[in-house]
């Protein structure tokens, strides 16, 4: 069963480059008793040779499983075995600016707690724990730090306050807050 331990997952494609490889790899290896759990694109025809290498490190740690892409039903299934999700990007000038991601709102639904390079739009809320701002050198130390004690950061009070900000962050309630704005600005113009 691959589920038997604690639980890691990263979910979306893991062959982009802001992904920090060396920080997963080092907490990979630093928690051999945690399955971590990827599942997206593990294979395409026109992959490199730095994204063949990153997932040859990943297949050679035996605490990884690589899920590849699935129905979203799934997925679904899959997310409710995680215990603790992962995010840690490389902050780059040119390509990802730490800002937002969207996988986020997906994690946040399932309520378990997130490790997480330094994003600026959840810099201020207290959902889950991250990074200092463009340092990921302690992201194993953090996923160490949470997963001694990840009771704490996955009862009931913080699982409920994640689910709540995800649902109150959906897309239809998105459109729904910019209709409104909108439509008080047409009020306003006359």
């Amino acid at each position: 069963n691959e589920y038997k331990s604690i639980n890691a997952g990263y979910s979306g494609n893991i062959l982009i480059p802001h992904i920090d490889r060396e920080m997963i790899i080092r907490t990979i290896v630093e928690n051999r008793k945690v399955t971590f759990h990827f599942f997206g694109v593990v294979h395409h025809a026109k992959m490199n040779d730095n994204q063949r290498q990153w997932i040859a490190a990943l297949k050679s740690q035996p605490n990884v499983v690589l899920h590849g892409v699935l129905p979203t039903e799934e997925l679904i299934l899959n997310f409710q075995k995680i215990d603790i999700f992962l995010l840690c990007y490389k902050s780059d000038s040119k390509s990802y600016h730490s800002d937002n991601s969207h996988k986020i709102l997906e994690y946040l639904s399932t309520g378990k707690v997130i490790v997480s390079s330094w994003i600026r739009h959840y810099s201020g809320l207290d959902l889950f724990p991250m990074c200092n701002e463009n340092d990921n050198r302690g992201y194993a130390n953090l996923f160490n730090q949470i997963l001694s004690d990840l009771t704490y950061y996955n009862s009931k009070e913080f699982a409920q306050q994640r689910k709540n900000y995800a649902s109150d962050n959906t897309y239809q309630i998105q459109i729904q807050k910019i209709a409104t704005i909108l439509s008080s600005d047409e009020n306003n113009k006359y």
